[in-house]
């Protein structure tokens, strides 16, 4: 099920087959053998004999494409379209404000709020190939993030902080210790095939850390202090050997 319509060709695919079988029909006509049909169209000889076969019993309508395979939807095409608008939603509007992840749990639920209808997990995940998604590892980026706040930080703040800091002679220092959790997100979400979501991630704070940032006077360079020779180290004494104070019975004296 990696298509989006459930077959294993798109409908732009399934249209460029029918075309080649229409043109085979069009050669047999002329009384040209399945062989001579095959190398004309670059197919097998196998599909030129089903073809005439087939053309044969019941004319051009046998030739054409019966739609995308699989089992049929059991959603219909209004069900799907809100699904979809839904899904473009996020998980936070309806409830899922953890990690926005979109999970074939959290799916399935959804299914069943909106059209009351009950899939199974597989079966969630193959409505999902079929409307173009795929699981895929989100951006991690936090649930709190202000884009408008973000460029007003930049063409005002950034400025006046840049231009204080070239006049006094000073360098920038950033330090954040209250940010997001700095672990990987392994975890994955579903999402429209070659668009990434982000993935919204809660701050962890701790209020007892702070951060900003901050203006540090400069400093001169001053030459590198190297370390000095290491004292020797005390020689300790070694232990004395309880045996060699023991006499042997052979050396006693007579």
């Amino acid at each position: 099920m990696r298509y989006p319509d459930g077959g294993a060709l798109t409908a732009a695919g399934r249209a460029r087959r029918e075309s080649v079988r229409l043109q085979a029909a069009q050669i047999y006509k002329h009384d040209v053998s399945p062989v001579q049909v095959a190398h004309r169209l670059r197919v097998s000889t196998k599909s030129a004999y089903q073809w005439r076969r087939r053309w044969r019993a019941c004319g051009e309508a046998a030739l054409a494409s019966k739609g995308p395979g699989g089992s049929a939807c059991r959603l219909n095409a209004g069900q799907l379209g809100r699904l979809r608008a839904v899904l473009d939603e996020g998980p936070a509007a309806w409830g899922w404000d953890q990690d926005q992840r979109w999970t074939l749990a959290r799916v399935t639920t959804l299914i069943a709020r909106l059209s009351h209808v009950r899939y199974t997990l597989r079966g969630t995940s193959y409505l999902l190939h079929r409307l173009g998604y795929s699981p895929q590892v989100p951006v991690h980026r936090a649930a709190e993030r202000n884009e408008k706040a973000i460029a007003v930080w930049k063409t005002t703040t950034w400025v006046k902080a840049s231009r204080l800091a070239a006049a006094t002679g000073a360098y920038i220092c950033f330090e954040d210790e209250a940010g997001q959790n700095l672990r990987p997100p392994k975890a994955k979400t579903w999402a429209p095939r070659g668009h990434t979501r982000d993935r919204g991630v809660r701050q962890r704070l701790r209020p007892s850390l702070g951060g900003g940032p901050g203006l540090l006077p400069t400093r001169r360079a001053q030459p590198p202090v190297l370390p000095g020779p290491r004292p020797p180290r005390p020689q300790r004494r070694a232990p004395l050997d309880v045996r060699s104070r023991l006499r042997r019975p052979d050396r006693r004296r007579a």
